[in-house]
């Protein structure tokens, strides 16, 4: 039931591949693996727009369905000296095994 839902976001399955490579990437980098706590919604939305030539609205219906199911987690945090929180979004444990298999797929298909 729940892949269905989240094959059918048709952007599902590819915001846990893009979250996943982009979190590994960041840990990868010393300078940056202190520092990283998930990604802002600015840096999914150009981050998929950038990768799969996903809109604003596939990325967002998205987000909802891994967030009803647990595979994504949103922080709310001040960056700074900027009075507006943001929102941060990661991958929680059960998002990141199922990404790592997704990307593993992903890497035998092409």
């Amino acid at each position: 039931m729940a892949y269905g839902e989240i094959d059918e976001t048709r952007g599902g399955l590819r915001l846990l591949i893009m979250m996943y490579d982009y979190e590994t990437t960041m840990m990868g980098d010393s300078k940056t693996a202190k520092k990283y706590k998930g990604m802002i919604q600015t840096e999914l939305h150009e981050e998929m727009k950038k990768r799969y030539h996903l809109g604003r609205r596939v990325v967002d219906s998205a987000l909802t369905v891994l967030k009803k199911y647990k595979l994504v987690k949103r922080e709310t945090r001040r960056v700074g000296s900027n009075p507006m929180p943001s929102l941060f979004h990661s991958l929680t444990p059960q998002g990141k095994k199922i990404a790592s298999i997704l990307m593993e797929l992903e890497s035998a298909l092409v």
